[in-house]
């Protein structure tokens, strides 16, 4: 991976990780944030020249409750969203799209704990970033 690439990858995680957590195909196609506020997670696609991003048709995409994290399957052909208002929330992503459809059945009430062989790359914000040093930088 060349050193320009690797900066543009942490800096997208930096701007994203801002508002949530992402994860993303190893190709850097797509873009997932789980939107916990809102109970649904956005889609992106990232262009890979110059990192911009922008929203998947459809997206953002409805999850469970509270959305906390999004994880990419090994092969890259589904989203698990774990929910902190139970269980977790399972989509098939489009290849060419990125759109995201729920899976039948979902939202599920089982606990997701996936292995290290899969696909994620997340950044967690606990809580709004404060803008003053006063406030708990």
């Amino acid at each position: 991976m060349s050193h320009h690439r690797s900066f543009t990858n942490e800096l997208l995680f930096a701007l994203i990780g801002l508002f949530g957590i992402v994860d993303q195909t190893w190709a850097l196609s797509f873009a997932y944030v789980a939107n916990q506020g809102s109970n649904n997670v956005s889609a992106y696609t990232i262009d890979a020249g110059t990192g911009t991003l922008t929203p998947v048709a459809g997206s953002p995409f409805t999850a469970g409750m509270a959305p906390t994290s999004v994880t990419i399957s090994p092969n890259g052909a589904f989203a698990y969203v774990a929910n902190i208002g139970g269980g977790g929330s399972a989509y098939a992503i489009n290849a060419v799209t990125g759109a995201l459809t729920p899976v039948a059945g979902s939202p599920f009430s089982a606990r997701m704990e996936p292995s290290p062989m899969w696909r994620t790359r997340a950044v967690t914000m606990s809580r709004p970033i404060p803008s003053t040093p006063a406030q708990g930088l």
